[in-house]
């Protein structure tokens, strides 16, 4: 059995968890499209900043702050191409690119 250190479990716990919160808001786009974009948006500024801390944490590995830094990136990207874009199929798709990206990054959901 593998046992991971703090770091590597510290991080597992906050990409399940992204990935989680990803999901949970491209489940709620749809509908008012206006609002629900604003709220997206937000949620996902708020990941940003989840992934930006642990990119700077210096208690990872110099490649798993560089996983972080990408994360931190792709999610910046997302922003900025929602909130110019009014095409929801469009939007989705970004969501999907993104949660696809996450769940690469972060292929097991168990933590121990």
């Amino acid at each position: 059995m593998t046992y991971l250190t703090s770091n590597e479990n510290r991080m597992l716990k906050t990409g399940v968890f992204l990935k989680r919160r990803l999901t949970a808001s491209k489940r709620k786009f749809g509908g008012d499209t206006q609002k629900i974009r604003e709220k997206l948006i937000e949620d996902l500024d708020y990941l940003t900043g989840l992934a930006a801390n642990k990119a700077d944490d210096k208690r990872l590995t110099i490649k798993q702050r560089q996983r972080w830094a990408e994360i931190a990136a792709s999610l910046s990207r997302a922003v900025g191409y929602i909130s110019k874009q009014y095409d929801e199929m469009l939007i989705k798709a970004k969501l999907d690119v993104l949660e696809k990206q996450l769940k690469e990054a972060f292929p097991d959901d168990t933590v121990t």
